[in-house]
């Protein structure tokens, strides 16, 4: 694996809106891993594979939301929901984390 998905800057995700615009940054750069390794491993193991392996579609889509609650005033996005797609994200991110160090051994 190419990049290590859960980082200290990860974690910053979060945070309350409009308090750090590094809870944006967190968010954009866990979206350009995820898609940096879906790429990576659709061209090595097929899309298939980085689909299986990523739960690429669903966390692509709860990161998104966590990106909409910090970069946007959309109140449909609250704080719970931040926290339900942060824990989602990372829980898969992890277990991506732990398969794919595994099949590189």
């Amino acid at each position: 694996m190419s990049n290590k998905f859960i980082t200290h800057l990860f974690t910053k995700i979060l945070e309350v809106r409009g308090h750090t615009p590094l809870s944006v940054s967190a968010a954009k750069e866990a979206l350009e891993s995820l898609d940096a390794e879906y790429e990576a491993i659709s061209q090595s193991e097929g899309s298939e594979m980085a689909e299986n392996a990523l739960s690429y579609k669903t966390v692509k889509r709860a990161l998104q939301q966590c990106l909409s609650y910090h970069a946007n005033s959309n109140p449909s996005v609250t704080y719970e929901d931040n926290l339900i797609n942060y824990e989602y994200a990372y829980l898969k991110l992890e277990r991506a984390e732990s398969l794919l160090k595994r099949s590189s051994c």
